[in-house]
């Protein structure tokens, strides 16, 4: 079963569907392997900071991790 979300969120990833890639990771990251599951997260925080950093992250993505996220870029 784990396999299937690890493979769910890297499709989800290179397809450039980073709301999906949230959706995979809130919902089943205890059961993605936590090297893949930080990966994930980096790459999804970058992503919406990117694209929105005025208007903040989407409301399925952990508030505190894109806080956590724009910290460590703007120091």
């Amino acid at each position: 079963m784990a396999e299937q979300y690890h493979a769910a969120a890297r499709t989800y990833r290179d397809g450039g569907y980073f709301d999906e890639v949230v959706k995979v990771i809130t919902q089943h990251g205890d059961a993605i392997d936590s090297d893949l599951l930080q990966r994930l997260t980096m790459v999804a925080q970058m992503y919406y900071f990117k694209v929105c950093p005025s208007v903040g992250p989407p409301p399925n993505i952990s508030h505190s991790l894109y806080v956590a996220f724009e910290h460590q870029v703007s120091t």
